[in-house]
């Protein structure tokens, strides 16, 4: 996970506007959602509790992998009530879903995360 984000001297303790990312999707009770599928994987952006400065959520992306992070391919994201989805293509058969976002705000902050082995395939 890495962040970027201005940054100037401080009179008092100060907490920068750091995003944060928040994955939602829908698992079966075995934490696995099912291979050879559009799956959707609903998510949030903010900032982090407490902080000030934070600009405009600005539209994130969403690269999946289903060989640990070797390769990636850019998944559809479309806003979706307060977040967002992202709209990932599962092969068939088990196996597991890497994810990496980057968020960012009009103000400069940004964030990107990557998850290896997010969920499941079964």
């Amino acid at each position: 996970m890495s962040w970027t984000f201005p940054s100037a001297r401080a009179g008092q303790c100060t907490r920068p506007a750091l995003p944060r990312l928040g994955f939602s999707p829908e698992l079966g009770p075995d934490d696995a959602a099912p291979g050879g599928k559009a799956f959707r994987a609903p998510f949030t952006v903010d900032h982090q509790s407490g902080s000030t400065g934070g600009g405009k959520i600005k539209k994130p992306s969403v690269e999946v992998s289903h060989d640990d992070g070797t390769t990636w391919c850019s998944a559809r994201v479309t806003p979706a009530g307060k977040g967002w989805t992202a709209l990932v293509r599962h092969p068939e058969g088990p196996g597991f879903v890497s994810l990496r976002t980057t968020a960012g705000d009009s103000a400069g902050h940004s964030i990107t995360q990557s998850v290896i082995h997010a969920y499941r395939l079964k």
